[in-house]
């Protein structure tokens, strides 16, 4: 991320939170064995601020950057379940909306007759300016400013100045 970029400060502070970290092993898979760091798969090292969010990537980001404490009830999703790179996050704001006289954290239910009824997050869905502002407020419980394009979704970038600027 150069320096210049404009979300260069929110995205270093909130990288030594840990709000930005990839926990993910197979960011470093190389084809042959790597003989040094800069051997590795530099792309596993780069922020990516024009990236769209995920719900994942912001609930971390969102739990981690603002320091809320983590809450974890249950494992109540079927598409994030423990060992999930998001799991404790999202379980996270889940457990923090279902708290919330207005719930933040949306989600599906489906049901199916005589069988067990299933719970998606989307994890990997993206989030909206508009909706990475309700999960905010809901958090903070407080109005949170809306971002400047609620409608489109939110860039990584975006998404760790909108935290930051909390």
């Amino acid at each position: 991320l150069p320096r210049d970029a404009p979300a260069f400060e929110a995205a270093q502070k909130l990288s030594l939170l840990g709000a930005v970290a990839n926990d993910d092993p197979d960011r470093f898979r190389v084809e042959v064995p790597a003989a040094s760091l800069s051997d590795l798969n530099k792309k596993a090292y780069r922020f990516r601020p024009d990236d769209s969010v995920t719900l994942g990537e912001f609930a971390r980001m969102a739990v981690k950057g603002l320091q809320v404490p983590l809450s974890i009830t249950a494992a109540h999703f079927s598409d994030v379940p423990r060992g999930h790179y998001a799991f404790k996050y999202i379980e996270t704001l889940y457990d923090y909306s279902t708290q919330s006289l207005e719930p933040f954290l949306d989600y599906e239910i489906h049901r199916v007759p005589a069988k067990n009824t299933r719970i998606y997050a989307h994890p990997d869905r993206e989030v909206t300016g508009s909706k990475a502002t309700e999960i905010l407020s809901g958090l903070l419980r407080k109005k949170v400013k809306r971002w400047h394009d609620s409608d489109a979704n939110l860039t990584r970038g975006e998404a760790v100045q909108l935290i930051y600027q909390q």
